[in-house]
């Protein structure tokens, strides 16, 4: 009885330390992409901002 409990234990430990190395690819591809996704966002934001003051300077 004491077996089948230790290696129940042994199997939850298994598992939790799976679960949070798959989080771990998750979290690191999800930052990959929020990163690219800010990148696009402040290039477009620099364009917006560089074609404003060329639009006021031309008028």
């Amino acid at each position: 009885m004491a077996n089948t409990i230790e290696t129940t234990q042994e199997r939850i430990t298994a598992v939790e330390q799976e679960n949070v190395e798959i989080q771990k690819t998750e979290m690191s591809k999800a930052e990959i992409c929020f990163g690219a996704i800010m990148a696009i966002a402040a290039i477009a934001g620099m364009w917006g901002v560089v074609s404003l003051l060329i639009s006021m300077f031309l008028k």
